[in-house]
């Protein structure tokens, strides 16, 4: 696979985390192909940009099917290219055109010519908003298919499992980046209130604290009330990045409803016996009284 970017941008592009270019691979280009920096897998989709209204060029060669993350923070013109290098029956003309979301973008079905053995579809994408994020498709033919998909960086750390906490107790809630990510702009945190989100702001019953990648809410003298779905909501300029965890607040005695359930049952088990232990005893006293009664006669 063999990645290009070409940025227009100045001062204010650069490429973050583990796919950032320095000036000595540029310089280690191949002279064939010397706008192209080879790069594995993992370091592809690991490659962040940091655009504020510029254009950047994504490229990706690729003889089969794909799919390929794009991670954005700012707002910014985004030229998407494709490189097919073809089946073996290369045709002289075929048609290329792109997808969003899964439907074919209107007016972008355009003939596609092969250049040097390997055909080249290529769109500028206005990103400006998080409806403009998404899956974006570059088919030729389709025979061949490239999925870009274009999003904020994600947060790392997902809690499957519910916090739990006890009632006039404190719980703090924690959601964090990982480091080779960018730091938020800033972050902000909601529970869910029905079907709405609502959000929560430094109060007498909260604290938040935010520090670079992570950000922490504190919940003071919890109460069942406080059981619910929180959000936590990584900030960026493009769109927002989003998790979840659930809070469960329970009494002091939930932890005991288990064992207090197996003790009445041993209780009412205990005295089934004993009842019937009685009765049986009874039931022979009884026996033997009427026998001594028949051997007086």
């Amino acid at each position: 696979m063999i990645y290009s970017a070409d940025r227009n941008c100045g001062s204010n592009t650069d490429a973050i985390g583990s796919g950032q270019l320095s000036s000595n691979e540029h310089q280690e280009r191949p002279p064939h192909r010397s706008k192209y920096l080879h790069l594995s897998k993992d370091l592809m989709r690991k490659f962040l940009y940091f655009i504020h209204k510029c254009q950047c060029h994504v490229c990706f060669y690729s003889g089969d099917n794909k799919i390929e993350n794009v991670e954005l923070l700012n707002p910014v013109n985004l030229s998407l290219e494709c490189i097919w290098t073809g089946n073996q029956n290369k045709q002289p003309n075929i048609t290329g055109y792109w997808r969003k979301g899964g439907v074919e973008i209107q007016d972008s079905r355009v003939p596609v010519d092969p250049e040097n053995q390997q055909y080249t579809l290529k769109r500028v994408f206005n990103i400006v908003s998080e409806e403009h994020l998404g899956n974006y498709t570059c088919v030729f033919e389709n025979e061949a298919e490239l999925d870009f998909i274009l999003a904020v960086p994600q947060i790392g750390e997902r809690r499957e499992k519910p916090i739990v906490s006890y009632v006039g107790d404190f719980v703090v809630l924690t959601c964090k980046m990982e480091d080779n990510k960018p730091v938020p702009r800033t972050w902000n945190w909601f529970k869910n209130n029905g079907t709405d989100k609502e959000q929560l702001f430094e109060a007498q019953r909260y604290d938040i604290t935010v520090n670079g990648r992570s950000a922490k809410l504190k919940v003071k003298d919890v109460s069942e009330a406080d059981s619910g779905v929180y959000h936590c909501a990584a900030v960026y300029n493009i769109s927002t990045s989003t998790s979840k965890m659930h809070l469960k607040v329970i009494t002091i005695w939930e932890p005991l409803k288990p064992f207090l359930s197996i003790l009445v049952e041993v209780v009412i088990l205990v005295t089934a016996i004993l009842i019937y232990e009685r009765s049986h005893s009874k039931k022979k006293e009884a026996e033997g009284t009427n026998a001594c009664f028949f051997s007086l006669f």
